[in-house]
């Protein structure tokens, strides 16, 4: 998945193994389950951390999802093109 993300997006997909982005991606993945994902009987690997702070998952209808998502984009858009 990653190679075909960073194809798509011109992303060197070695960046995503990075020792910065990989434990905060596995993090986020961990608060997630804990908000959005149905809670199962099978347990996540011993390796995986506890969660840090299901709080800062927004759960959002998709229209809100949308514009939150453009707004951001178009936030940093014009960051990297200044």
């Amino acid at each position: 998945m990653e190679i075909a993300i960073g194809e798509k997006f011109g992303i060197d997909p070695a960046l995503f193994k990075g020792r910065e982005l990989k434990p905060a991606d596995v993090q986020l993945l961990i608060d997630e389950k804990a908000v959005v994902m149905v809670k199962t009987s099978e347990p996540w690997p011993s390796v995986a951390p506890e969660v840090k702070d299901a709080n800062r998952i927004k759960c959002w209808e998709p229209e809100e999802a949308k514009a939150q998502f453009k707004a951001q984009f178009l936030e940093r858009f014009e960051e990297l093109s200044n």
